[in-house]
């Protein structure tokens, strides 16, 4: 195969070829990793390599199977994957407005609404009070939302608590936290299907596991029976054993989602899905090779 490969004329638009499906490889899995159907993913992966052997090797029966089911396969990839799809394109268009249009906001005000959610939070969990709060990522989330009265307000720990007191019509639901604004509360919010993470935990959990699967927010959930504090985020739910990793991991979510630096988002984008792009690079000079000859 190195001998052959030697022998190829690889030219700059074959270079750039390489590029552009290394890329798109890359977004694929990206897209693919965040998804909540990871056994049918590697299904998929095994699928993708059994036909590129056959092809590799014309192995004629195998690629009339595969090219006649293909149709089917992509109508079943569309209705497996619908949510994770529309999320994906979503995104790209968030990102294309928000990167134009969006303007950083202030490391001050992060930093004053760090210390009002933790110090809130720590008199909730105190008093065992259940609590559920969203602070927005970068992405929409007003389609996985339902209900909730709009409050518009400046976030404060006297307005957290007041919220989720036991006599607040709307404690059982999530309270919205965008910037230094609580902009709704008594959201009602997807529940997860995911029952190896929240086997141990009730509904508020399971909200807030539904929504970090969906969207880029970071939930924050204080237990009404213990008083624990769990956080969501990525699709993955847990525990804050103390007010220091509720700050790290607050912290961390700002750092990333508004960075205020042009160049700190270029270093986030460097070291993200490290893994991911070293993999991609090979799999793309494979599929230009096995084209190529």
């Amino acid at each position: 195969m190195l001998n052959n490969i030697y022998k190829l004329d690889i030219t700059i638009f074959d270079l750039l070829d390489i590029v552009i499906v290394a890329v798109l490889i890359y977004i694929l899995l990206i897209w693919l990793k965040q998804t909540r159907s990871r056994s049918i993913t590697i299904g998929m992966f095994i699928a993708g390599a059994v036909y590129l052997f056959a092809r590799n090797f014309n192995l004629r029966i195998t690629l009339f199977i595969f090219e006649g089911f293909f149709s089917i396969f992509l109508i079943a990839l569309v209705i497996i994957f619908q949510a994770d799809i529309r999320r994906f394109f979503e995104v790209i268009g968030v990102w294309g407005i928000k990167n134009r249009f969006k303007h950083n906001t202030s490391t001050i005000i992060h930093i004053a609404v760090v210390d009002t959610i933790i110090k809130a939070v720590e008199n909730l969990s105190l008093k065992k009070m259940g609590a559920l709060l969203v602070i927005r990522g970068n992405e929409t989330i007003e389609r996985h939302l339902n209900g909730g009265v709009a409050l518009n307000g400046q976030l404060s720990v006297n307005l957290l608590e007041s919220l989720f007191d036991d006599n607040s019509p709307g404690h059982d639901g999530a309270s919205i936290i965008e910037n230094d604004i609580l902009t709704k509360f008594g959201v009602h919010l997807p529940l997860s299907n995911d029952l190896i993470q929240i086997k141990q935990h009730g509904t508020r959990h399971a909200a807030a596991l539904g929504l970090a699967e969906r969207s880029d927010v970071f939930i924050i959930v204080v237990s009404e029976e213990s008083g624990d504090i769990s956080l969501a985020f990525d699709g993955k739910l847990e525990k804050a054993e103390d007010p220091g990793k509720l700050r790290a991991a607050m912290e961390n979510f700002y750092r990333e989602k508004y960075p205020q630096k042009r160049w700190q988002s270029w270093e986030n984008l460097l070291k993200k899905h490290y893994l991911e792009k070293i993999i991609s690079i090979p799999i793309a000079f494979i599929i230009w090779y096995l084209s190529a000859r």
